[in-house]
């Protein structure tokens, strides 16, 4: 896999498309969902925006909409918001269980909180019960480049089970 580019898992990734800019990136998409379903017959969904936290609302969006044909760039895109807005806090990544049933106690605006409400609370209420790691969701979520590729920090056994998988692509190569 080139480098800026992150293997989360035997069935995850994110790609840096930062550099392809001269390129449609919703048909740039297209084209990895349809060559990665010829070459290996497993269709796929993509998630395309400015963060690593938004491209995932995207992919789960882009994978349930017949609309988005499996492909879906929220990258400067009007529809962010809706998108938001159609994700409930606990899809969020990062957020789990115990942070949903935190935030939706303490009720943001509402009982029924989804990502485009906690993308828009307060800073310091956030930082207060949630740390650094809340205002960095914050910030993913406003569109802020924050989890800078290689960031993502990966456990011993991750590693090891990313090493098998990058054999096993030299392998079949």
């Amino acid at each position: 896999m080139p480098s800026g580019n992150i293997l989360i898992s035997i069935d995850e990734a994110f790609l840096d498309l930062s550099h392809f800019k001269q390129y449609d990136l919703t048909d740039y998409g297209h084209k990895i969902r349809s060559t990665i379903k010829q070459w290996t017959g497993i269709p796929v969904s993509i998630g395309i925006a400015e963060t690593k936290t938004l491209a995932k609302i995207a992919n789960k969006i882009a994978k349930n909409s017949v609309k988005a044909e499996g492909v879906l760039n929220l990258t400067a895109s009007p529809y962010q918001n809706r998108a938001l807005e159609i994700t409930d806090v606990e899809d969020v990544w990062g957020i789990g269980r115990s942070y949903s049933r935190f935030l939706k106690k303490y009720g943001i605006h509402n009982a029924l909180i989804n990502a485009l409400q906690l993308r828009d609370a307060d800073d310091n209420f956030i930082k207060k019960r949630m740390g650094i790691t809340g205002i960095r969701l914050l910030k993913e979520l406003r569109g802020g480049l924050l989890l800078c590729f290689g960031a993502i920090p990966v456990s011993k056994e991750r590693n090891n089970r990313i090493q098998d998988i990058q054999k096993f692509n030299r392998v079949a190569e």
